[in-house]
């Protein structure tokens, strides 16, 4: 299907968050001596959590590689402390470190951006995103496929078992997702023409 690809778009010089394993540092925080640590896809890491007079470090171990991080505490409002990770390049504190070359960063120090941010400003992630919403919540494949300058003028069916309230519902917001496709493109179109 067309333009079914969210790896591009205007900022391809950064990496995406969705595709890097990363820790998170409330997890870290609850490990007392030696522990496993998980990535987002269940990555086993062992972990041993130190408490020091200057402050607390997290080591990670997974075969032959290791790595220090260091623990700083927050205090929350019921009379605990939640713990962040301090970036190892620049020293910020954040809950999540991203797995990069051979070693965890920051998302700013590891040139990540959400998937959201990679995609081009164009009328197709409209038709996009308006058949997945078909897809995904009424269930409906199209019987033909539908190119973007044909979605303004195709309507999903209501599937069999669901509450015409439910239905109604979600064919709002996909008609939304057609007015804005059908905005968006006639303002591409009237831009070319200008040039």
């Amino acid at each position: 299907m067309y333009g079914m690809n969210y790896s591009g778009g205007d900022n391809r010089t950064h990496g995406q968050i969705e595709r890097v394993e990363r820790i998170d540092s409330f997890e870290a925080g609850r490990v007392e001596g030696w522990g496993t640590l998980f990535t987002n896809s269940m990555v086993p890491l062992d972990c041993e959590h130190f408490m020091e007079d200057d402050g607390e470090t997290v080591e990670l171990f997974k075969g032959q590689w290791s790595t220090a991080l260091e623990l700083t505490r927050k205090k929350n409002g019921f009379g605990g402390s939640q713990a962040f990770f301090l970036c190892p390049d620049c020293g910020r504190r954040v809950r999540y470190l991203y797995f990069k070359g051979w070693g965890f960063l920051c998302r700013k120090c590891a040139k990540l951006n959400y998937r959201c941010q990679q995609r081009t400003k164009d009328s197709t992630n409209h038709a996009r995103d308006g058949l997945k919403l078909a897809r995904d919540k009424l269930r409906w494949e199209p019987p033909f496929p539908v190119a973007p300058m044909d979605f303004p003028h195709v309507v999903p069916d209501r599937p069999r078992y669901m509450h015409k309230r439910t239905y109604y519902r979600y064919l709002a917001r996909y008609m939304r997702y057609q007015e804005k496709y059908q905005r968006d493109s006639m303002r591409e179109m009237l831009a070319i023409l200008r040039r």
